[in-house]
């Protein structure tokens, strides 16, 4: 093997100053973003009663397939629209990513809202769950998101009776989506 040493890579022709990498070799550079994956955009309103650990919806699963077995698997699920209600004082939903079938968690959040005049509650809000997960393995990934309810209700990509409307008014914003990044180590 050889090496070259050099102080600055510039681009010789290519008026945009960009370099490339042959068709078929990657670039390994470690800490960079090897690829992104955007997931499905979710559209459909979910909800769940159950208490056990449970998949929010088979449509809204992501794959990554990594090029590397030391890469690193960033893992986003962003919910614009979760509704948690109930109508006695306790509201309370688990979320989690999971990477093989809802066994084991790369990340969970404890949602909770408390009404301490017991007349009832409802919120609604956007949350993120970001995690890592080290696969070990250059075969492709699947994460999907899992729920479980302690009290009360939760219902994801709620529309409200509008159409899904986003700020904006068009109907369809609000989706729930993962987004996926190998990094390299």
């Amino acid at each position: 093997m050889s090496e070259l040493f050099v102080n600055k890579i510039q681009s010789h022709t290519d008026a945009n100053n960009h370099i490339q990498v042959a068709s078929g070799h990657t670039l390994y550079a470690p800490g960079h973003v090897v690829q992104t994956v955007f997931g499905p955009e979710f559209h459909t309103e979910a909800a769940t009663t159950s208490t056990s650990f449970v998949v929010v919806a088979s449509g809204l699963a992501a794959s990554i397939t990594p090029t590397s077995t030391s890469s690193k698997i960033i893992v986003t699920c962003t919910i614009p629209n979760l509704m948690m209600w109930n109508t006695s004082s306790d509201a309370r939903i688990q979320l989690g990513i999971s990477a093989d079938g809802g066994s084991t968690f790369i990340r969970e959040t404890n949602n909770r809202i408390y009404d301490y005049g017991n007349s009832g509650i409802q919120m609604h809000y956007t949350t993120n769950i970001t995690g890592f997960h080290s696969p070990n393995s250059t075969s492709q990934q699947t994460y999907n998101l899992y729920w479980h309810v302690d009290a009360g209700n939760v219902r994801i990509n709620d529309d409200q009776g509008v159409s899904n409307e986003g700020v904006s008014g068009t109907a369809g914003a609000c989706f729930t989506q993962f987004i996926l990044q190998e990094i390299a180590q």
